[in-house]
């Protein structure tokens, strides 16, 4: 059952609306294209979620605010009494855990 559905964020939809109008700094470009492949694998990630819809409860895009801050949640699931977090990433390349860090 999907309870919130997922929305372009307000900062991608912004790069969007400037992308062909302005020329973009290297800065601004590398920020869009990371910005974008979240957005798209965080679709894919609801994508694959789709096939538990009758079994799974389902919060996506969460924005939570306390105290003056937020904390955006990509995708809260609930299942069977228990709650799964969900932080997609989309990065390309090899990566590996090095002394509890990522190295690419």
């Amino acid at each position: 059952m999907l309870l919130k559905s997922r929305e372009k964020s307000f900062e991608l939809v912004q790069f969007e609306a400037l992308r062909g109008r302005i020329l973009f700094s290297e800065e601004q470009e590398r920020l869009y294209k990371y910005v974008t492949a979240g957005f798209m694998g965080e679709c894919l990630c609801d994508e694959m979620a789709e096939s538990m819809a009758e079994r799974v409860i389902q919060l996506r895009d969460l924005l939570l605010a306390s105290d003056g801050r937020t904390c955006q949640v990509d995708s809260l699931l609930v299942v069977a009494g228990k709650v799964y977090l969900l932080e997609i990433k989309n990065w390309e390349g090899s990566f590996e855990i090095v002394d509890g860090r990522f190295v690419g």
